[in-house]
């Protein structure tokens, strides 16, 4: 008799334990983290980011930049405040990402292995265009519409077209642009400002500039966007790549 009473209260004990774990009500040890630490639920990582890309040109050449900002948030924390969201593609295409970084990432690296093995099979005198590559872009996003969260711009020079620049969108859009493109949560703060400020014809430390000072107002009025910032220097030259340390 005894013995069952006993038996029976300690099931009722960790019963009631379990229910308080599960529940995440005071009272009970704190629950495992998706890690299986403690701490509660995996905190899903923000995607709050900005990009700015622009194009420039002078009497004899033209070029992309691709610049954005360096933070990259887990809820109210920075997991990461020198994160490289900017990359090339090819030697003369480069890649701006926003959104889930395991998703754009993930992109990345798969639109870099199609490429390479597409470029084996071609001469040096026809490597992708970079309409090729941002609608290779832009066939992923629709593919994965419905899993993946990303906001892209991709920018590149090649000798058909000149400097070129293209939004894609999470639905596969491909939006190109002959001025400036913008994306991530800092954009829309910015745009006006964007619109403004854009001349045609700017050189490229004045395209720098116009980059750069725009990267800068954003992290000013969006909480999610923060330094230092990443400019890709693409165009008819050796790529080149120019940050800041604050």
């Amino acid at each position: 008799g005894t013995s069952a009473m006993t038996a029976h209260r300690v099931l009722v004990v960790a019963a009631a334990a379990c229910l308080l774990v599960s529940s995440g009500l005071p009272g009970g040890p704190p629950a495992a983290s998706a890690h299986g630490l403690p701490g509660g639920p995996l905190v899903p990582e923000a995607l709050g980011t900005t990009l700015v890309a622009a194009t420039w040109r002078n009497t004899s050449h033209c070029g992309v930049l691709l610049g954005a900002d360096g933070r990259t948030s887990r809820g109210g924390v920075v997991a990461n405040r020198r994160a490289v969201k900017v990359a090339m593609l090819t030697e003369t295409v480069g890649i701006a990402r926003s959104g889930s970084a395991a998703d754009t990432q993930a992109l990345r690296d798969a639109v870099i292995r199609e490429v390479a093995a597409a470029s084996r099979r071609r001469t040096a005198s026809s490597l992708p265009t970079v309409l090729q590559v941002a609608s290779l872009l832009r066939h992923h996003c629709y593919e994965g519409k419905d899993a993946l969260s990303v906001s892209l711009l991709c920018g590149g020079w090649d000798t058909r077209r000149g400097a070129q620049l293209y939004s894609v969108t999470q639905g596969g859009s491909l939006i190109p642009s002959d001025t400036f493109a913008t994306s991530g949560s800092g954009s829309l703060p910015i745009h006006a400002w964007c619109e403004d400020a854009w001349r045609e014809d700017m050189s490229e430390s004045e395209c720098e500039s116009f980059v750069r000072s725009a990267l800068v107002h954003a992290s000013k009025v969006d909480s999610a966007s923060s330094g230092p910032f990443t400019i890709l220097h693409i165009g008819p030259f050796p790529v080149a790549t120019k940050g800041r340390s604050d």
